[in-house]
């Protein structure tokens, strides 16, 4: 039965995943391919794509690439993702906790950088400094000047 194998770019795009992590995956053996081709290209196989949507699941879960690759070489994978949930759920407490504490977060929320509307635009206008002229303005205001008072009168 032939299988269907995959090449480094047709795995990347198939998954999502860029090509340069499929290289780190195997560089620090997370995901090895089965296969190199003649010429030393990376071959993947359907175990391999497998492994590697068990991969993303995890990394989606926020585990560091150390654990992943001990609970799929092994380890309890209901152990880790437990131990990885109550961290979160610790994280999210202590989150809750300060943020009714002032300097913990809480208290006023931040003044928007450009407005009420965030960018830039929506905001009040900067006051205008009317004593100063621009420069280069004071050649265009004689320039006006001048045609104003050399003005011919309309016939």
């Amino acid at each position: 039965m032939n299988a269907r194998r995959w090449k480094i770019g047709q795995l990347a795009a198939a998954t999502g995943v860029t090509v340069r992590t499929l290289r780190h995956f195997d560089q620090i053996g997370l995901l090895c391919p089965a296969e190199r081709s003649a010429a030393g290209h990376r071959v993947y196989t359907g175990d391999d794509v497998r492994r590697l949507y068990r991969i993303l699941a995890l990394r989606e879960l926020r585990l560091p690439l150390a654990e992943i690759a001990r609970s799929l070489d092994g380890a309890d994978l209901r152990e880790t993702i437990a131990g990885q949930l109550e961290q979160v759920e610790r994280r999210l407490r202590s989150t809750a906790a300060g943020a009714h504490r002032p300097g913990r977060g809480g208290g006023r929320p931040r003044r928007a950088r450009h407005g009420p509307g965030g960018s830039r635009g929506t905001g009040p206008r900067a006051p205008v400094d009317r004593g100063r002229v621009r420069p280069g303005r004071r050649r265009q205001q004689r320039h006006v000047r001048h045609l104003r008072q050399n003005r011919r009168p309309r016939a």
